[in-house]
């Protein structure tokens, strides 16, 4: 047999073997058992509760401007309704109208007669407020505002707007709506509301407070508490890997490679999970964030009811969530009545918050109701008292102080009163002769 022969028998072998073993591996199916995804991943919820973006991002409190001055209302009840108007609303057609209404415009514009103001506790990602909207625009830019406009002289079958404004970065942006045919019952809705708004206050920074003394009842809650057991199946991806010791206040729960620790303070009733070995901090945008924030508690079912978004710190790489009952904020010094993370760059590193959730009424005959006093006495108070500079004030509104109690059983009140924010920081409104200078409400 010559060479030309031999190649032609050994290429031919070679083909037939190449498909024998292609077809061994199309057609393999190894016999191997379905590995247990929750051997790895933790589907442990601390709580039954998940929250939406239109759920997490609610205005605490709703703006009217008229000619003789502002009403407003701290009352979901009234600035629910306005704000499912919006969701129901087409835009289109985003625009930076900044160099438009320029800062020595804005205050005639958001202020004419007519216009609706929304207004956050703090700057929202517009990317991620988008997702309770409905805009035709494919691709939008990333900003930050703090207040939503929307004006109650809108007609149907004209150009139509609303306004998102960040009061912090001076800059808003104008969206148009699509479709107009709703106007008037949005219309007869905001004028509906107005009668039942109250007279509000316009300070320094565009900061706006009840002007009359208000009646707010005060409340006593049993506590559900978390078990840490929950915690720990839930935020530590090998909790049979976690070894426990008590502590003075209550219990620790670290890895015994000291990667994290998790402290429950059941004096305190505060949770605190660190991961000791990832603390480096990187460049990432409020958005990120607070994305990761939201679906992180998501995952685990860590919300408790009444729950909002208050504030991001993006140089803390910190956001924070804080409680609301009968939609009023809640201030607590130990800061039990908040959710707060602190983000590296693909890992928690901090995550504290409260080990229970609020219950049932605790004696609900003895609710009791308390006059605060208007926004002008608070401001007084302020200025004269405390010795505060009201130009340095960069929020104020009334809410509940949560205090701890134990008789015999644990429970929590809620007492109204003032509270102002200066310098990052919340605190009590207080005189010298009602109990001395206020503690920290960080």
């Amino acid at each position: 047999m010559n060479k030309e022969g031999i190649k032609s028998i050994v290429l031919t072998f070679l083909v037939l073997f190449s498909g024998f073993l292609t077809w061994n591996i199309w057609t393999y199916s190894p016999n191997i058992e379905k590995i247990n995804k929750t051997e790895y991943i933790n589907n442990v919820a601390i709580s039954m509760k998940n929250e939406s973006m239109a759920t997490i991002f609610i205005p605490s409190q709703a703006i009217y401007h008229q000619e003789d001055g502002h009403v407003g209302t701290l009352d979901n009840k009234l600035i629910n309704p306005l704000i499912a108007k919006l969701k129901d609303w087409t835009f289109y057609d985003l625009k930076n109208v900044s160099s438009e209404i320029t800062e020595e415009k804005m205050n005639s514009f958001v202020h004419k007669n007519g216009m609706l103001e929304f207004v956050f506790p703090d700057n929202i990602p517009f990317s991620l407020y988008k997702k309770i909207l409905s805009v035709e625009d494919k691709e939008l830019p990333d900003f930050e505002f703090n207040r939503i406009l929307v004006s109650s002289k809108m007609r149907n079958g004209q150009d139509n707007h609303i306004y998102f404004q960040s009061t912090t970065d001076k800059t808003i942006y104008r969206l148009s709506i699509v479709d107009s045919k709703d106007i008037d019952e949005f219309k007869n809705k905001v004028n509906q509301d107005t009668k039942a708004m109250i007279p509000m206050l316009k300070l320094n920074k565009d900061i706006y407070i009840p002007a009359n003394a208000l009646t707010v009842k005060s409340y006593n809650y049993f506590i559900d508490q978390i078990s840490s057991s929950d915690f720990k199946n839930a935020l530590f991806t090998e909790p049979n890997n976690v070894s426990k010791k008590h502590t003075r206040d209550g219990e620790q729960y670290s890895y015994s490679n000291g990667r994290s620790v998790m402290n429950i303070d059941n004096k305190r009733m505060i949770m605190t999970y660190e991961n000791l070995l990832y603390n480096n901090v990187y460049a990432t945008t409020p958005a990120e964030i607070l994305d990761r924030s939201i679906n992180y508690l998501n995952d685990h079912s860590g919300w408790e009811k009444g729950y909002r978004y208050a504030e991001t710190d993006i140089e803390a790489f910190k956001t924070k969530f804080r409680l609301y009952v009968n939609d009023l904020p809640v201030f607590n010094e130990y800061g039990i009545s908040e959710i707060e993370q602190i983000w590296g760059k693909n890992e928690i590193i901090q995550y504290q918050r409260p080990i229970f959730s609020i219950g049932s009424i605790y004696d609900s005959h003895n609710i009791k109701e308390v006059t605060l006093d208007s926004g002008k006495q608070a401001l007084e108070m302020l200025k004269t008292q405390m010795n505060v500079e009201l130009n340095e004030i960069e929020d104020m509104t009334i809410g509940y102080e949560m205090e701890k109690k134990e008789n015999p059983k644990t429970y929590i009140e809620l007492k109204p009163a003032w509270f102002y924010k200066m310098a990052g920081e919340w605190k009590q409104v207080k005189s010298e002769l009602s109990g001395g200078y206020p503690n920290g409400l960080e």
